[in-house]
């Protein structure tokens, strides 16, 4: 499945050209993703670049711009196949002129193919309801769907997602009048089928508002990740392998002996359990007809 690991916000109302956000205590895991949506306010050109502490590349997946219209920006930013950022590292938002109200939210997730944007739409109004338009089709069945909604107005104001989506963040300004400020949201969802997507969201308050989809492709290799039971010390394997994407514990069937179940989550969804490096017990895919006979020695772990 394509999961959300981490999160992290700022914003800030002083005008200059940069925007930091700081990783959180869960840092963002080497391999993944990096998703960064934008707000601010000014009639200005965007952002110049993204960058961080551990110099990871980021590219502008989509923007909506001030300058076409006034009233707010929105722009989503990414990186992928990531080198590991710490607790404390800063992904810093560069901007090519000068901005006072500015706020953006930072997303770690997994897994997405190496060049994962897909299909991107862009919706500008004013009122309760944005909504970003839809895209063309998508290319795969199961991709990530990023909402990102910035607007015109102070974080105390309401927000609530679109049918579907969960809120990842959102952050912004206050202070001064409400077209003073700037909120940016971020959503997202998993689908599973293709189609044309849009990415929406009610607002409390009626306010000029810029809202942005960007769909990336899943990974969706068959594969499973190991990781430390709690149980047989022995195994000390992280959840940062690429190997694996599920695990359930021994104490999940009928044993309490040591070991660990292996669950794989691409197409496939075979299950294994072993103990003690015997492979005791193997469920097939839903959609197989028989039970494959594993059973004996299968090697330690």
């Amino acid at each position: 499945d394509i999961n959300l690991l981490a999160s992290a916000k700022n914003n800030e109302k002083t005008s200059d050209n940069n925007l930091t956000i700081t990783v959180p205590a869960a840092g963002f895991v080497a391999g993944t993703s990096v998703i960064v949506t934008v707000a601010h306010d000014g009639t200005g050109n965007g952002i110049t670049s993204i960058t961080d502490t551990a110099s990871n590349t980021y590219a502008q997946d989509e923007a909506a711009l001030a300058i076409d219209d006034g009233g707010v920006s929105i722009n989503v930013w990414s990186s992928h196949n990531i080198t590991a950022l710490s607790s404390g590292d800063t992904i810093t938002i560069t901007f090519q002129d000068s901005m006072t109200a500015k706020a953006a939210v930072a997303a770690n997730f997994t897994p997405l193919i190496s060049s994962p944007k897909d299909k991107t739409s862009v919706g500008t109004g004013t009122g309760t309801a944005a909504d970003s338009g839809n895209t063309a089709t998508t290319t795969q069945a199961k991709e990530l769907l990023i909402g990102a909604i910035g607007v015109e107005g102070p974080i105390s104001e309401t927000f609530t997602e679109g049918t579907n989506y969960t809120l990842v963040g959102r952050d912004g300004t206050t202070g001064g009048g409400a077209a003073s400020n700037i909120t940016c949201n971020m959503e997202y969802r998993v689908v599973t089928a293709t189609g044309a997507y849009n990415a929406n969201a009610t607002l409390g308050d009626s306010r000029d508002w810029k809202a942005i989809i960007v769909t990336y492709k899943a990974n969706t290799t068959d594969a499973a990740k190991i990781t430390n039971n709690g149980t047989d010390t022995a195994i000390n394997l992280t959840t940062t392998s690429s190997l694996y994407t599920n695990i359930v514990d021994s104490a999940t069937y009928p044993s309490n002996a040591a070991g660990i179940g292996i669950v794989s989550t691409g197409s496939i969804n075979n299950s294994y359990l072993y103990e003690c490096g015997m492979l005791i017990s193997y469920t097939p895919p839903a959609a197989a007809s028989t039970y494959t006979g594993y059973y004996g020695k299968a090697g330690y772990f």
